[in-house]
């Protein structure tokens, strides 16, 4: 059954994940589109701090009053694009997403088989899941493969929404993308309300799921993102578990090898050259600027990619995922419950990294769990 290929064992087989919507474009087209959506998705994270840098530039170029037309036209442009459109679902994005497949060699540790006993676990009626997927990264780009494997493997209607933090809802560009995903802010009673059926993007779209996908490292794991670095930040969290009770919802907890090497992190290239690591601030790296990014709920740091660009190296991407978690059936739960659970959370995701980490090409690797 599901359970039993991802419980521990010898046979530890990750399975290349093969597009089947764009069989008709050529190799090169398809190869062409994905990395220009790839980058263009990546350097969106630069947008609003460029057009400040626009305005600045407007203004040192054409005096005050010749350059606030044209900072007014910034301003503007940005405020629109951080509201409008409506954030809605749009099943077709999950589609266009197997696109990235091709690039990052992606892989899982899912047969077809398992996948189809385990989308029959998830349909509506039957059980509640949440997808907890580590590490974050610096840019989630394994977040729209996940959903383009969701959607393709599992199914439309197992397909739920995602969590994302509140900033982004006013990102221009990245906004609209999380929209068609079906993303939430990633507070707590907002996730519930999803749970029961209340996820504007999804309702907007006449659906209403009952999974959830999130990343639970949040703001904390974008500052220990780095190539070649397994970290990951739930030690002192709770409310992922206290979701799972009170929601009855059972956790997949997820690794994804490749996830810290799609950019470089300004912060921690800049501890690795002190040859020091920060590990304040509730486990996180980055001291000053983590602080900052949790207290303002948004990540203050540069990244970059290939010749210093918003442009990701392409590391092999092999997505992992555990045996679900089993959640007990009474109503009167309370901290050691959450414990419990917070406990068999880090071992299962110990178990799938050190049996997969071979397969993914990095048999030296150790995960660190903060």
């Amino acid at each position: 059954g599901a359970e039993s290929e991802m419980a521990p064992g010898t046979d530890a087989k990750l399975y290349p994940i093969q597009q089947t919507e764009w069989e008709w474009m050529p190799r090169p087209l398809r190869l062409a589109v994905a990395w220009v959506t790839i980058v263009a998705f990546s350097a969106a994270f630069y947008l609003v701090p460029a057009a400040v840098l626009l305005a600045a530039l407007e203004l040192a170029c054409f005096g005050f009053w010749g350059g606030i037309p044209h900072v007014l036209g910034i301003v503007v442009f940005i405020i629109v694009l951080s509201f409008y459109p409506k954030m809605t679902e749009w099943p077709e994005a999950r589609r266009f997403f197997q696109l990235w497949y091709e690039p990052f060699q992606f892989c899982c540790n899912l047969s077809p088989e398992v996948c189809k006993e385990l989308a029959a676990k998830a349909k509506p009626g039957k059980g509640r899941y949440m997808i907890a997927m580590h590490p974050h990264g610096i840019v989630p780009l394994h977040a729209c493969l996940w959903a383009a494997f969701c959607d393709q493997y599992l199914g439309p209607e197992v397909y739920g929404f995602g969590a994302i933090a509140s900033v982004v809802k006013r990102m221009p560009i990245i906004r609209q993308v999380v929209g068609w995903l079906t993303c939430v802010p990633a507070d707590y009673n907002t996730i519930r309300d999803g749970f029961l059926g209340d996820c504007p993007p999804a309702n907007r779209a006449g659906r209403k799921p009952q999974n959830l996908y999130i990343l639970p490292g949040g703001i904390a794991e974008v500052f220990t993102a780095s190539p070649g670095r397994d970290i990951i930040i739930c030690k002192t969290r709770t409310g992922l578990f206290r979701l799972s009770l009170e929601c009855k919802a059972q956790i997949l907890p997820v690794y994804v090898f490749g996830a810290n090497d799609f950019f470089y992190n300004l912060v921690n290239v800049s501890e690795n050259a002190n040859g020091s690591s920060s590990n304040g601030g509730g486990g996180g790296g980055g001291g000053l600027l983590s602080f900052a990014s949790r207290r303002l709920r948004a990540t203050i740091t540069l990244f970059w990619g290939r010749f210093g660009l918003p442009i990701p190296y392409a590391p092999r991407v092999c997505m992992v995922i555990g045996k679900p978690l089993e959640i007990p059936s009474n109503e009167n739960w309370g901290d050691s419950e959450i414990e419990h659970l917070r406990s068999a959370y880090i071992d299962e995701m110990k178990l799938i990294f050190n049996k997969y980490k071979a397969a993914a090409g990095r048999p030296n690797a150790n995960l660190e769990v903060r």
